[in-house]
């Protein structure tokens, strides 16, 4: 009886130091690591300038759809105003922003900035006089002309014609003074009586920010 007792102790001695190994060579369990991001956006808050009024404000909803283009584009780079013409946007759609120091978008103050570019755009405008036919080079029957000279004829014996701001090439040879135009019995030169000349206009943008604290 004894021997049973002995050996039942000894096998559970044997189990007990099997576990107690099995347990030293896992190891403990390591803890659980949890790491937490944070999407934080930040949001540039608005500012409203201390000059800023009603009337040298303009609220965006009040532009034209070409005056909210070119702020559009204005915010990216300056863009430049000009005669119809030519590639720019249209003279008259750069009064408002000359005429106002702010234009206002969803809360937003940006500050206008309009100044004189480097092209200029020049036109003439002609008259018809009557002349005699000896003070003339040259004289030509309106009904012989085509083309462009046809097309400038006409405006001019209609009462006036102003060059385009956009012409870049030699005056068409009615206009220069040495030629005359026989129609209806009548000799016609081109005569010039206005000059004009406007320069490239061109318009920045630049969001109101909070002063820096440095």
């Amino acid at each position: 009886m004894s021997l049973l007792n002995n050996q039942y102790r000894c096998a559970i001695v044997v189990i007990f130091s099997i576990v107690v190994v099995a347990g030293c060579l896992s190891g403990p369990t390591p803890p659980t690591s949890t790491t937490t991001q944070s999407n934080t956006t930040t949001v540039e808050t608005a500012v409203t300038p201390s000059d800023a009024t009603g009337t040298n404000t303009v609220n965006m909803s009040e532009l034209t759809e070409t005056e909210q283009a070119a702020f559009s584009a204005a915010q990216n780079d300056s863009v430049s105003f000009g005669p119809r013409c030519a590639d720019t946007y249209p003279y008259d759609s750069l009064e408002t922003f000359r005429e106002h120091k702010y234009v206002r978008a969803d809360g937003v103050y940006y500050r206008l900035t309009a100044t004189t570019g480097t092209q200029m755009y020049y036109a003439r405008t002609y008259e018809p006089v009557v002349v005699n036919t000896t003070d003339t080079t040259e004289t030509v029957q309106f009904d012989t002309l085509s083309g462009e000279n046809r097309t400038i004829a006409e405006e001019l014996l209609a009462g006036e014609y102003t060059s385009s701001y956009c012409d870049s090439g030699p005056i068409p040879i009615i206009l220069s003074g040495d030629v005359a135009i026989r129609y209806n019995g009548e000799t016609y030169v081109a005569q010039p009586t206005a000059d004009a000349d406007f320069p490239e206009w061109q318009l920045t943008v630049e969001r109101v920010r909070k002063p820096s604290s440095n």
